[in-house]
């Protein structure tokens, strides 16, 4: 799963709820857009699905922001240059 435009058919994520239903035979990963370009958006993430879902950022090494559980939630920040996470419960 990807939230780059490029990889979105050029439509840009302004803001919002994402709920994700990972249900794949293994981890999911979501790769988050570019930092510069999503100064301020701020994210909710709902995991509904069978597996965990892995968010990473978009970079060519990409790193791990945040795991989030089957059935648990998480709120992802930019502030321009890092992708921020708090885990709900």
């Amino acid at each position: 799963m990807s939230m780059i435009p490029e990889l979105m058919g050029g439509r840009r994520l302004e803001h919002g709820l994402i709920a994700v239903d990972a249900n794949s035979s293994g981890t999911e990963i979501l790769t988050l857009p570019p930092e510069p370009s999503s100064t301020g958006l701020l994210l909710f993430l709902y995991n509904s699905g069978g597996e965990s879902i892995v968010v990473k950022n978009d970079a060519g090494s990409p790193a791990t922001i945040c795991t989030v559980a089957t059935v648990k939630g998480a709120v992802l920040f930019c502030d321009g240059t890092t992708w921020l996470s708090i885990l709900g419960a």
